[in-house]
């Protein structure tokens, strides 16, 4: 699971909150969830919704 490209999705889509994948994401994922959590807040973060 590419947890940034979730973050990052989170962020443009609104689907749901970043708290509650925060916490999926260190429930579930299995290798390094600190780290893959860490990964998603900073895409999610990172992230810079132009309107036009």
């Amino acid at each position: 699971v590419n947890t940034a490209i979730l973050g990052a999705f989170v962020k443009v889509t609104g689907v749901v909150k970043l708290e509650s994948l925060l916490k999926a994401i260190k429930e579930i994922v299995p290798i390094k969830p600190e780290d893959n959590a860490a990964a998603a807040q900073e895409a999610h973060d990172s992230v810079t919704i132009e309107e036009g």
